[in-house]
């Protein structure tokens, strides 16, 4: 007979060891809002007082909340096994996220919940925890608490409430704990808006039909959505549908205009012009809530400047998440080697478009024949050489005095080309030089010739070099009557 005994784990250091998981900030609350979204609520109010004698952090849903044996369930480590069936919507998977997520923040969680008229309420306390080294909870009467949205509580019909309290981890190594919250909430903001962008969307093909409405301390999130549906220039692909060990897996690649061609608004929701190079990619989505946002290509191509426009929408189902390496924290995912091949052909339509778009920029623009640089496409690789056939320069070559010594240093230049450095720069920093008076008066008396001799408006020139950098060039014409 094979001798068996039980080694349960010392209930301090278990708990400690899982704050170290690595949960940033607002990933944390990203697992906290996943319950309330699996719960069917269509309210999420996130409210954090940074500046009170006691900081917390509350986050009140309407959904369908839990009885005293559910809300225990939710408060014990493990409630549920990854590998058991859940239902399509739940966003949930180890049954740890409300424990392990808040209590890497914070040493003191509350949790109280409404169902069938009656309000339970449950606390980990980690001071507790540690003293008596036992796994244990502290029974809340909800009366006995002050603000923090339990009067939303109160008058909803159903919900549930979470409360962050005794911030320790924010306190080592930051000037105040409220100075290290109010930098953290301003990041998850914009983290919760391009995670849960899909459900936020009100309208458009990235829209769902649930129609979420998250607010944080009063602020109702609008959603960044990283494939820019709604602006006319960008080019969906076709949504297909492949089957994997029994499952559907839907794959869309998109191709984003140009940063020439988006407003201001839009770099902004992107992540900001340094941010273009690393956003390029797969985008990997678990039940519509994003996992992966973008920047990598999983060694399948990699980062290309030519490529910067190119995003892949992947939609996974959450019966995959062995399969696909989903961690706890839901912040990452690794492509399975047998799905390789099926996104390859996905992956090659998405490059070579984003190729064209990319280089078709400039082929058009007034005056092309005239520019001192031009691209040239070679084989296997692409320079830029100095335009021989330019008037000033065909001139100066064509000198019998000045011909050897010209051609001498335009190959000098052409050959001192910083090719990385410009690659490096180029998103993060460089611009546009800077247009003199009579440049800016030149290229304005072309744009009037051209549309006044043309059937072109002001939205196909602002497609066009030097307009589709110089945007103020486009104003002026509008302001002199063109449309």
């Amino acid at each position: 007979m094979v001798e068996k005994i039980e080694l349960p784990p010392e209930a301090g250091a278990m708990i400690e060891s899982t704050r170290s998981l690595g949960y940033s900030f607002h990933d944390a609350v990203a697992d906290i809002i996943d319950n309330s979204v699996s719960a069917g609520a269509e309210n999420i109010e996130l409210v954090c007082d940074y500046d009170c004698a006691e900081p917390f952090l509350s986050v009140f849903d309407d959904g369908c909340g839990m009885d005293d044996e559910e809300l225990r369930s939710a408060m014990t480590y493990g409630s549920k096994n990854p590998l058991d069936a859940r239902r399509d919507d739940d966003l949930g998977r180890f049954g740890l996220g409300l424990k392990v997520a808040s209590l890497s923040q914070c040493s003191r969680l509350t949790v109280l919940s409404k169902k069938n008229d009656e309000i339970n309420g449950y606390c980990w306390d980690l001071d507790e925890v540690r003293r008596d080294n036992q796994w244990i909870v502290i029974v809340v009467d909800y009366k006995d608490i002050c603000g923090m949205q339990i009067e939303k509580l109160e008058a909803s019909e159903t919900g549930t409430l979470v409360i962050w309290q005794n911030f320790d981890k924010l306190s080592k190594g930051a000037e105040s704990v409220s100075s290290a919250m109010r930098t953290r909430l301003q990041n998850t903001r914009y983290h919760l808006s391009l995670v849960y962008h899909r459900y936020l969307a009100k309208s458009g093909p990235m829209s769902d039909a649930r129609n979420i409405t998250i607010r944080v301390n009063g602020y109702s999130l609008k959603p960044r959505d990283p494939f820019l549906t709604s602006n006319s220039l960008t080019i969906p692909k076709i949504n297909q549908r492949f089957s994997y060990h029994g499952k559907e897996i839907q794959v869309q690649g998109f191709i984003i205009p140009h940063i020439n061609q988006l407003s201001d608004e839009e770099i902004e929701n992107l992540g900001g012009r340094g941010k273009m190079l690393h956003l390029q990619g797969f985008y990997v989505y678990r039940n519509k809530r994003l996992i992966l946002p973008g920047g990598t290509w999983f060694k399948l191509s990699g980062k290309k400047q030519l490529q910067n426009l190119a995003r892949i929408m992947i939609d996974l189902p959450n019966d995959l998440d062995a399969e696909w390496s989903v961690d706890v924290k839901k912040a990452s995912v690794n492509l399975p080697e047998d799905f390789k091949n099926q996104l390859k052909v996905v992956l090659k339509d998405v490059l070579t478009t984003s190729k064209r778009v990319y280089t078709k920029r400039g082929k058009t623009a007034i005056g092309s024949e005239n520019r001192m640089i031009v691209r040239r496409d070679r084989k296997d690789y692409v320079t830029y050489e100095i335009n021989r056939d330019h008037p000033f320069i065909k001139s100066l070559l064509e000198n019998p005095e000045v011909s050897y010594e010209f051609q001498t240093v335009l190959s000098m230049i052409e050959h001192s080309i910083p090719y990385d450095d410009i690659r490096n720069d180029f998103e993060e920093r460089l611009k546009p030089n800077a247009l003199t008076d009579d440049e800016r008066d030149a290229y304005i008396r072309r744009g009037m010739v051209y549309l006044d001799c043309t059937d072109g408006n002001l939205s196909e020139l602002a497609t066009k070099e030097p307009y589709s950098i110089h945007p103020e060039l486009i104003e002026e014409l509008r302001g002199r009557g063109y449309k």
